[in-house]
């Protein structure tokens, strides 16, 4: 019984809504690093940060989200042209879109590690 006690005291720290805790997950959001090495690392611990933000009262429009992520990606021509494709794409910009382009990134970068 303490046990679940004290988990729900934790859980309700960490998902209040106080002007601090708002504060602490905006800048874990705010200042995650792509990793071009781990795509899908960047992807999983983008979406855990997402989730945060929603569960303590930040809901930003899905498109300045999208942008958010896209600012994190280097200036390459490889990720420019991610970027290009996703805001040209005539598709409502969010993050999933973006997310999701990412993972197909990967996903053609393991293919390509496989077949040479």
């Amino acid at each position: 019984d303490d046990a679940l006690l004290i988990w729900k005291s934790i859980n309700e720290y960490f998902a209040s809504q106080h002007a601090a805790n708002r504060a602490r997950v905006w800048n874990n959001f705010s200042y995650l690093e792509f990793d071009s090495a781990n795509v899908l690392g960047f992807v999983t611990k983008t979406k855990a940060a997402i989730e945060q933000l929603h569960e303590v009262g930040i809901n930003r429009d899905p498109d300045i989200l999208a942008f958010e992520i896209i600012k994190k990606l280097p200036k390459t021509l490889e990720f420019i042209g991610i970027s290009t494709s996703i805001t040209h794409s005539g598709a409502t910009i969010t993050a999933e879109l973006v997310l999701d382009h990412l993972r197909l990134h990967a996903n053609q970068l393991a293919i390509e590690r496989t077949s040479s």
